[in-house]
């Protein structure tokens, strides 16, 4: 069977301790293992600065988990949360192991370190995939945005130039 890859990022409250923090993080391990999912991959709890305040905590412990499954459910994980007054947060999102490879050229690309050649190969990968070819297409708008933005700054800063010439000339 194919197995399906999900990231799931959670946030324990910051006034807890380091080892608490770790403990927490280590029991919702234990329990995602106890639902079968493998996890591939962890990132122990590291204590960041929240930007805004949640449940009158300014600061959390973010941590993060790779895991795989073929029989997800997402009312698993909410019962794992709901009643968790640790867990400020937690996000679960799907991998698309093809569409980040896409993702990871198209930066490359805008970056000038992949030919568009190369490009061109890794969309024909996802080829028949409706929810990859939309990704690829929301971030070649977003890399063409960015484009016409710099290309409008460099204007700007062009005209900005000749103005400050005139000013200095008179």
């Amino acid at each position: 069977m194919n197995k399906t890859k999900y990231d799931l990022t959670l946030i324990i409250k910051g006034d807890k301790s380091s080892e608490e923090a770790q403990k927490i993080f280590d029991d919702v391990k234990a329990k995602l293992e106890k639902l079968n999912y493998a996890i591939e991959k962890s990132i122990n709890p590291a204590l960041r600065e929240l930007s805004y305040a949640i449940q009158k905590q300014t600061q959390g412990y973010y941590g993060t988990f790779v895991f795989e499954t073929d029989n997800y459910n997402s009312k698993d994980i909410e019962e794992m949360f709901k009643f968790d007054e640790n867990v400020l947060r937690y996000l679960i999102v799907l991998i698309n192991e093809r569409v980040a490879k896409v993702r990871k050229s198209l930066r490359k690309r805008e970056n000038k370190e992949e030919t568009p050649e190369a490009m061109e190969e890794k969309e024909k990968e996802v080829e028949g995939d409706d929810i990859a070819k939309e990704e690829i297409e929301e971030v070649k708008e977003e890399t063409e945005e960015k484009k016409e933005a710099e290309e409008k700054k460099n204007v700007d800063l062009e005209h900005l130039d000749e103005k400050l010439d005139e000013l200095l000339n008179n």
